[in-house]
């Protein structure tokens, strides 16, 4: 109740009150529904899957690079980031250069500390709703990674052929050559062009 009221006036509470029990992700519903109507509350609690779906496509697509990228971030580095990283030389120069490069698609320099501070603040705000920090690493929370994962990849496919784990490249992309194995798959269809790409990030990592 005390987060409820946190981010929900009286009324909204007492009108949507019989679909918050036994919820999945309550800290994360709570927090999007600030500022919204009681039907607009009553239907996230009611389908919190679509809903949350929806809010990272919102943050990825409309370009919220501060909380976008600490979720490309997250997944690209399997699922945990350690924030220290961002100083470059807390972390190898090879997961410096990764680091890097992630972060151009969203247009952020770590070089410069604004940008830097900008991104802490972003994984900050994330902080209890999509991601949990342990000491100084950002996890991901387990039910969210695999939808994020493939929105994130459906916006940032070649980055993610390049620096996504191998597990995430083996399980989460199909070929467009293929397409009777598209219907019914949550997965990214891969242009004819990418799938040498593809190919090319397997052959590295086996040679």
């Amino acid at each position: 109740m005390h987060m409820l009221h946190k981010y929900l006036p009286d009324d909204i509470i007492t009108n949507v009150k019989q679909v918050m029990e036994n919820v999945d992700y309550f800290p994360l519903l709570c927090k999007l529904s600030k500022d919204k109507t009681s039907e607009e509350v009553q239907k996230l609690f009611t389908s919190p899957l679509k809903s949350i779906k929806t809010n990272i496509n919102n943050i990825i697509i409309n370009e919220n690079k501060d909380q976008g990228c600490p979720l490309a971030l997250c997944i690209l580095f399997n699922d945990k980031f350690n924030i220290d990283w961002l100083k470059l030389r807390s972390a190898s120069e090879q997961k410096s250069d990764k680091i890097k490069n992630i972060v151009k698609e969203f247009d952020i320099n770590v070089s410069k500390e604004k940008h830097r501070n900008s991104l802490k603040a972003g994984f900050f705000t994330l902080n209890s709703t999509y991601l949990k920090l342990r000491g100084t690493e950002y996890r991901m929370i387990h039910k969210i990674y695999k939808m994020a994962a493939v929105i994130c990849e459906q916006q940032l496919t070649e980055c993610f052929i390049k620096y996504a784990p191998i597990v995430i490249i083996q399980n989460n992309f199909i070929f467009e050559s293929l397409p009777e194995v598209h219907e019914g798959i949550d997965s990214i269809v891969l242009s004819e062009d990418q799938e040498e790409y593809y190919f090319e990030r397997l052959l590295c990592c086996v040679t």
